[in-house]
């Protein structure tokens, strides 16, 4: 009998075919799940690397030279730089209030 769907797989060469596919899908979803993990990572070494600085900073501010300067000399300076302005505004242009960034406790 002549028909058109002699080049169709019969049923034993279709489940031979799903037999075959069965490990290059299992190895996808592997790499899938691998690739989604890795996309994870960076942001969590960034996540990391930026508590770690934030550390660092916190710690190397409690070596700065201004902090050792006694209460008494830092009153001094903030004296001086009002006297020398003659009134004392918010403006990041004056003096106490650009000396007031060189620490935290001034």
């Amino acid at each position: 009998m002549d028909t058109p769907y002699k080049d169709l797989l019969s049923d034993d060469e279709c489940r031979q075919v799903r037999d075959f596919l069965v490990a290059p899908i299992n190895e996808v979803a592997e790499l899938t799940l691998e690739m989604n993990h890795l996309q994870v990572l960076p942001s969590q070494f960034t996540r990391k690397q930026d508590d770690l600085n934030e550390l660092i900073d916190c710690h190397l501010a409690l070596l700065s030279p201004a902090r050792k300067l006694p209460y008494n000399i830092v009153q001094e300076i903030f004296k001086a730089a009002s006297a020398a302005n003659g009134h004392c505004t918010m403006s990041l242009t004056d003096s106490p209030l650009q000396i007031s960034h060189v620490c935290r406790d001034w």
